[in-house]
């Protein structure tokens, strides 16, 4: 995954923060609310991370890599340096991540949000 160092011995692989992130990384558990499909249950969890373009958090749900969701959160005053802003839109899942028991990893790509609506 990623890249490799130049001159790194073969198989050194580039450190996966730094091949993949293109947007900063915050690591803060805030409360969100996800629902795979219009017809299914409200998911609630907290994340584990979020960033301008994506979010990772934990719940108990069966989902697969690619699966759209929309989601609802509020970025707390830490973040925004100013107020907490709900924000809402739909995400695709890019990474499952099994664990042992019933939750699993959930990493997703924010595809639209909307500021003021959670």
């Amino acid at each position: 995954m990623g890249g490799f160092y130049p001159g790194s011995p073969e198989g050194a692989p580039l450190p996966y923060e730094k091949a993949t992130r293109a947007y900063p990384r915050f690591d803060v558990r805030i409360p969100v609310a996800a629902r795979f499909a219009d017809d299914a249950p409200v998911v609630r969890a907290h994340t584990e991370n979020v960033s301008a373009r994506g979010l990772f958090f934990f719940a108990e749900v069966e989902v697969e890599e690619g699966s759209k969701f929309e989601f609802t959160l509020t970025l707390p005053p830490e973040l925004t340096l100013t107020h907490g802003i709900p924000i809402s839109g739909t995400a695709r899942v890019v990474r499952v991540e099994k664990r042992l028991g019933t939750k699993v990893g959930v990493g997703a790509c924010i595809e639209e949000y909307h500021l003021g609506r959670a």
